[in-house]
């Protein structure tokens, strides 16, 4: 006969997923009842409770609107995809880097690109100063299995070049550099995407 704790242990690891109509409906309904119950119980065990939000905005909305109903959020974590990411590859023995030190390395990058294109230099200043956009659309494109040096506007391809060395330097392991090995296919002949456009 199973003890109360091993159900409990059991409860606390089923991942759900819940689609709704509106945002009241799926309160009512699914979150507020779910938050109640994992509330004190995340308190008791070991096992990690976490909500994954799309943005941190969102995972503030939630949690004011839970201290209005007065339900506890001790042991609960608010994490976005990318944190859920880094946390799910932890335990594998990487050297993976914080968020800002990949928005500095980028920024560094970015300072060091001496040209006498205007357009270079202009991109390279802005991105110096808010390296957020280029490090999201290098993050995707590297989870796509693409790389900068194939993709990419010309001006940004020298960037992230620069970029890839300081990590490489640094001896750091990329987020997405694990995820996107697998074992090798043969290669397929590839068709030029442009032909079909």
């Amino acid at each position: 006969m199973p003890t109360r704790k091993r159900e409990a242990r059991k409860n606390l690891r089923e991942v759900s997923l819940y689609i709704g109509a509106s945002f009241p409906a799926a309160w009512e309904n699914v979150l507020l009842p779910w938050f109640e119950r994992v509330a004190l119980a995340s308190i008791r065990s070991e096992e990690l409770v976490a909500v994954v939000t799309p943005f941190p905005s969102t995972a503030v909305f939630l949690r004011s609107k839970l201290l209005e109903h007065s339900i506890p959020l001790l042991g609960v974590r608010f994490i976005t995809p990318p944190q859920l990411r880094e946390l799910l590859l932890a335990d594998r023995g990487l050297a993976l880097p914080l968020r800002e030190h990949l928005r500095l390395l980028l920024a560094i990058a970015a300072e060091s690109v001496h040209s006498q294109d205007v357009d270079l230099a202009a991109i390279a200043r802005s991105i110096s100063i808010a390296p957020d956009n280029l490090l999201r659309v290098f993050d995707q494109v590297s989870a796509a299995g693409w790389n900068f040096e194939r993709t990419g506007p010309p001006a940004a391809r020298e960037i992230v070049k620069q970029f890839e060395d300081l990590v490489r330097k640094c001896g750091f392991q990329l987020v997405t550099k694990p995820i996107a090995r697998r074992p090798k296919r043969p290669k397929r002949r590839q068709r030029d995407l442009t032909t079909f456009c």
